[in-house]
């Protein structure tokens, strides 16, 4: 490519991102986006005014937990008796209940929102009830699990 031609084509790209043409990503150069758009007129695909920011409706932060617990159940539960107990939260949708046939232990888990992680286990600590109040035994252990931590309430033997 002539030098000439090359200093004209960069002069014509260099005059028309000094006009107030920006690239969609914000560069003003030759591959800085896919479509042009102008500063002044961010519009989305319905004609709106895109916003910056967020709306005015918030939603406050509501952490969810993990909870889960482990049971040694008075008599030997067999599959039906599982079954039922998995089936005791109709509106719990996360909710698993299972067997440690070698150990003897029934556990339960499941997914709860809560304020902090003390709260959770709180939770967790009616799960174990209601379990309870199905399946008589001991409560072994129950314990509420968040992103970066856990707290964790164990019977003492």
């Amino acid at each position: 490519m002539c030098p000439v031609v090359r200093g004209a084509a960069v002069a014509r790209i260099r005059a028309a991102t000094s006009a107030g043409s920006r690239w969609g990503n914000g560069g003003t150069g030759v591959g800085s986006g896919m479509v042009p758009t102008s500063s002044r007129s961010l519009v989305t695909g319905g004609g709106a005014r895109r916003r910056t920011g967020y709306s005015g409706r918030h939603t406050l932060a509501v952490d969810t937990f993990t909870l889960f617990l482990a049971l040694r159940p008075d008599q030997p539960l067999d599959d039906e008796a599982v079954d039922a107990l998995g089936a005791m939260r109709p509106g719990d949708d996360d909710l698993r209940v299972w067997r440690e046939d070698g150990r003897g232990l029934l556990r339960a888990a499941t997914e709860g929102s809560a304020a902090d992680l003390e709260t959770a286990l709180e939770l967790a600590q009616a799960l174990g009830a209601e379990v309870l109040d199905r399946c008589p035994g001991t409560l072994l252990e129950v314990s509420a699990m968040g992103d970066e931590d856990s707290l964790v309430w164990r019977a003492v033997p």
